[in-house]
C-alpha cells in the first residue's frame, strides 16, 4: 500500500480520473441478456491494480520489512500500479483495455466501461467497474473461450452466474431477470446500527409538545 497522499501534481501524477461503467448502462446490457436469454455471468479481478504499468516515474522508501541492510536510504523505482496511488485505478484500466482492443473488442463511446464484440458468430458485451465485471453475449463457447483468455492473462476469480453487482441483487427466473435493492437497503440499515428501528409515519421526537410563543420563522419554507 502505497502513500499516494505523498504525491505531488505534475511530478508524480498527471490525470488520475478513471471512468466506470453507469447504471443505466448496465440495465441496458441486463434487459438484452433477459429478451434473448443470454447467460450473465461475472468475474473478479485479484489485486487488479498492480496489473496497471506506471507512465510516470514513481519513487516509494523502501516498505517496512523489504529495507535493503546493504543499501537503506534507497528508494523504488515503482513499475507497477501499487494500491494507494493517485494513477492506480486510470492505469488497471488501460492496461485491461489495451488487452480487450488487442482481442479485437471495441470500447464504447457513449461509455468506456462498455467493450463489445461482434463477429458472424456471435456478439459478447463487457462490462468494467474497477475490478469486478459482467460479461454477456449470444454464443456460449465464445463466452467461455473470454473467460479463459482473461483468466490467462490476469489473475481471475470466476464467480459463476451473476448474482450481485454494484448493490443490485440479480434473480434468474423463468419469466425474467428480477432486480432488488434488499439486500442493499439492510446492508445500509445494519452499518447505521437501525435493523431494529420501528417505522413511523410523521419523523417528529416523541413526546415534543409545541407551543405558540417565540418568534416565528421569516422563511416559511
Amino acid at each position: 500500500m502505497a502513500q499516494g497522499f505523498s504525491q505531488k501534481h505534475g511530478i508524480d501524477f498527471d490525470a488520475t480520473f478513471s471512468p466506470v461503467v453507469r447504471p443505466a448502462t448496465v440495465r441496458i446490457i441486463l434487459t438484452l441478456a433477459a429478451m434473448h436469454n443470454w447467460a450473465l455471468r461475472q468475474l473478479d479481478v485479484k489485486n487488479a491494480f498492480l496489473h496497471g504499468f506506471l507512465q510516470k516515474e514513481v519513487y516509494m522508501e523502501q516498505p517496512p520489512g523489504y529495507i535493503d541492510r546493504e543499501f537503506p536510504s534507497h528508494v523504488c523505482c515503482l513499475q507497477r500500479a501499487l494500491y494507494g496511488l493517485k494513477q492506480a485505478p486510470r492505469a488497471w484500466l488501460q492496461r485491461f483495455s489495451h488487452f480487450l482492443l488487442g482481442l479485437d473488442f471495441l470500447a464504447s463511446h457513449a461509455n468506456s466501461s462498455l467493450f463489445v464484440y461482434h463477429c458472424t458468430h456471435g456478439v459478447l458485451y463487457l462490462l468494467l467497474y474497477v475490478d469486478d465485471m459482467i460479461i454477456t453475449g449470444s454464443n456460449q463457447l465464445m463466452l467461455r473461450t473470454l473467460i479463459n483468455c482473461l483468466a490467462q492473462e490476469f489473475s481471475m476469480k470466476d464467480l459463476s452466474d451473476l448474482h450481485y453487482f454494484l448493490g443490485i441483487e440479480v434473480i434468474r427466473n423463468d419469466k425474467g431477470i428480477f432486480l432488488s435493492q434488499a439486500k442493499y437497503a439492510l446492508d445500509l440499515l445494519t452499518h447505521a446500527d437501525m435493523v431494529d428501528c420501528k417505522p413511523i409515519s410523521t419523523p417528529l421526537v416523541v413526546g415534543s409538545h409545541l407551543t405558540e410563543s417565540g418568534t416565528l420563522h421569516c422563511d416559511a419554507t
